[in-house]
């Protein structure tokens, strides 16, 4: 028999596994004839309710290419799901099983039953799913209905589960639940004892439901209800821990996102949506999609317990700490280690709720800034001017947006940096729009950053530095910042000082950007360390932009081949490259530093 998904993903698939490329409408449609137990729907109530926003001659149209699709689907061996029947859309229940089945058996034990299920309860009904304006807030109804389903298995299971690991699994399990029943006293009381109504109210508060207003619905469909979305809390998702010690880390992990529940200032995402964010390599684009504003990255080894605080619309770290728990004294201190955790993790969301507030009255700025943002990911020129056109669109929308400033300033530098042809006017053109971000937001620490930038090309490295220590004061953890502290100081001659900035600002972002390689192979070539300037480099993702460097590194150590390789590669990037005009206009403190590029840029044969 088919097999149809309804928790956690929709997919109908074969018994031997294979996912059927069924069309996602046609799957929410036989999502609701079984749900709704109905054995059959008109095509122009169906349609109404999948394409209620067109025209209803359209809808059909578009109902009746979907049935053409589906019966031309290969169903070797099973039976279609729906049989289509003049101007009937008919379930056949005999051809596949579903999720939902696995509530229906009274027969067996409570933990038989919950145990049946435990898989699915943290799974919302068709999560991550994009519906149909119809059918949203029948899928908000059926989320809240097999949520008190799987609620009432597993409080009548709790009493009957005596394992460590199941009990464990209860309660994340119940974790997930409070997400969609948040005043539920039983589930707070399975967690962490019986809660005080105070309790009680703040997590109502912190998870902001939302709220459900029942309309008219389609004659012979589900009510259909508009949901408000008012509430305006931020929302965090704790990510699962990496690290050896799985057991102390789940333990560890449930201790924290029971406090941060009780957080009257932010909504906590259930574990689950938590644990496909971690694991999806699009993860960018999930965040934007459910609204998640904060992301608490953990790890843990055998001596202490690593997190992270990320501001997912700039993609900043704006908080990390390190937990020292050697031997078995986590054991012990998880009650103190929880409250660290979570005081430090409050802190952050009261400094940081100006930006917040930015980002969420104003969704088409942020918008915006993210399409900017990702074109900054990757060094090159295209890549850097499709970027400062979705910045200069934010601020036409939106001109107090300070981060978009920010980003427009970002994007001046680099290009007089890629480009080497020391244009004055890019530089200028930084300096004012990160003057602008400061003055529209003077606790904006990429404004400062950015400044710094800008004033160290334009040769004032002792303002840069200064601008730049202010942009770290303002968010320590800031691994951007501290990496364009790195480079200030590779120009200020200060190469040691440097590479301890950077390996700073890589422990605070592991899988950084490639500038931050740049500026490392930068510090290690102007300290005679070639060979470390040529690792580094090698660790871009796209070296392209950083070939004059990399061709004066192979010079030195004496590989003449790659040197001119290198070279090559550069100058067809850049044929007017010319090293005096570069060197002229470049700034470096140490006259022995710059004799020291030149000879590795002339012995390239630059």
């Amino acid at each position: 028999m088919l097999h149809l998904s309804v928790f956690g993903k929709l997919e109908l698939t074969t018994d031997g596994g294979d996912v059927l490329a069924f069309p996602r409408k046609g799957l929410l449609l036989l999502a609701l004839l079984i749900t709704e137990k109905k054995t059959e729907y008109s095509r122009s109530d169906c349609a109404q309710l999948l394409w209620g926003d067109v025209d209803p001659s359209a809808a059909l149209v578009n109902l009746r290419k979907m049935i053409a699709r589906m019966r031309d689907i290969d169903l070797p061996g099973h039976s279609a799901p729906m049989a289509f029947l003049g101007d009937r859309i008919r379930l056949n229940p005999s051809a596949f099983t579903c999720d939902i089945d696995r509530l229906g058996d009274n027969s067996r034990s409570p933990l038989e039953r919950y145990l049946a299920v435990e898989a699915l309860v943290g799974r919302p009904f068709l999560h991550g799913i994009d519906l149909p304006a119809k059918m949203v807030a029948w899928c908000a109804n059926q989320e809240q209905f097999y949520a008190q389903q799987f609620r009432q298995l597993l409080l009548d299971a709790w009493p009957s589960i005596s394992e460590r690991d199941q009990q464990r699994s209860a309660r994340q399990a119940a974790l997930s639940l409070l997400e969609i029943l948040p005043n539920n006293p039983e589930l707070l009381k399975l967690i962490n004892g019986a809660p005080t109504p105070a309790v009680t109210n703040r997590l109502s508060a912190a998870f902001g439901m939302e709220r459900i207003r029942v309309s008219d619905a389609p004659a012979g469909l589900p009510a259909i209800a508009e949901v408000s979305t008012a509430n305006a809390l931020p929302r965090l998702a704790l990510m699962p821990p990496r690290g050896t010690r799985t057991d102390i880390a789940g333990a560890l992990i449930e201790d924290i996102t029971i406090e941060l529940c009780a957080l009257r200032h932010i909504s906590v995402v259930a574990p689950y949506t938590a644990e496909r964010i971690k694991n999806d390599p699009d993860k960018a684009t999930l965040l934007a999609k459910y609204s998640i504003s904060y992301l608490v990255d953990t790890s843990l080894s055998d001596d202490s317990l690593f997190a992270q605080m990320v501001f997912a619309p700039t993609d900043s770290v704006i908080w990390a700490e390190r937990f020292a728990i050697g031997g078995n004294a986590v054991l012990t201190e998880r009650k103190a280690i929880t409250q660290l955790v979570t005081r430090a993790i409050s802190q952050q969301l009261r400094s940081t709720e100006t930006n917040f507030f930015d980002y969420r009255t104003h969704p088409e700025a942020y918008h915006g800034y993210l399409t900017g943002s990702r074109h900054l990911n990757k060094l090159a020129l295209p890549e850097i001017r499709r970027a400062r056109s979705a910045f200069r669109k934010t601020l036409a929308s939106y001109a107090e947006f300070s981060p978009a400033a920010s980003g427009m300033a970002r994007t001046f530098w680099m290009e007089w940096v890629m480009t080497a042809r020391g244009e004055a006017s890019l530089l200028s053109s930084a300096h004012k729009a990160a003057s602008q971000a400061i003055a529209q937001n003077p606790q904006l620490a990429s404004g400062y950053r950015e400044l710094g930038v800008a004033e160290l090309y334009l040769g004032n490295v002792d303002k840069s530095l200064k601008a730049l220590a202010r942009a770290v004061e303002l968010s320590p953890h800031y691994a951007d910042a501290i990496y364009s502290q790195a480079d200030s100081l590779v120009h200020a001659s200060r190469t040691e000082e440097a590479l301890e900035r950077i390996r700073r600002a890589i422990d605070l972002n592991p899988m950084p950007p490639d500038d931050y390689y740049w500026s490392a192979a930068g510090a290690s070539y102007l300290s005679a360390e070639f060979q470390d300037a040529i690792a580094y480099i090698e660790k871009m993702s796209d070296p392209s932009s950083v070939r004059r460097l990399l061709a004066a590194s192979w010079a030195m150590v004496g590989n003449t081949r790659k040197a001119r390789f290198h070279r090559n590669k550069a100058l067809e990037l850049n044929p007017q490259f010319d090293v005096e005009k570069w060197l002229a206009v470049v700034p470096i403190k140490d006259p022995v530093h710059r004799e020291l590029y030149r000879e590795g840029l002339l012995k390239a044969g630059f």
